[in-house]
């Protein structure tokens, strides 16, 4: 993650209420990363204690780099089973027509 700002102060205004805050980016950057690691840790043990596998992506990789994570992390059988669920769902939903 990128937080490149500068450390001179922001002025962030609530557009509700109007409540103003000033802060210095560097007042809360170690804050915010704390925050976000542990989503995303309580989020894989999540997975793990329902036996999913947990795969982190990037949204902006491309499909056929998050099958080979997932083949790395699940094996063939896995890409296998969400290629026939996926399917699946096209065919019941009818979105893919001759």
């Amino acid at each position: 993650m990128n937080f490149n700002f500068d450390n001179a102060p922001r002025k962030f205004i609530d557009l509700e209420t109007g409540q103003e805050i000033n802060i210095f980016a560097d007042t809360i950057k170690d804050a915010y990363e704390e925050k976000v690691n542990a989503y995303f840790k309580d989020l894989a043990m999540t997975c793990a204690q329902n036996k999913i596998k947990y795969v982190p992506v990037a949204v902006e990789e491309s499909f056929e780099k998050i099958l080979l994570k997932i083949e790395k992390k699940g094996g063939k059988d896995e890409i296998e089973r969400l290629l026939k669920e996926m399917m699946k769902d096209v065919t019941e939903k009818n979105l893919c027509k001759a």
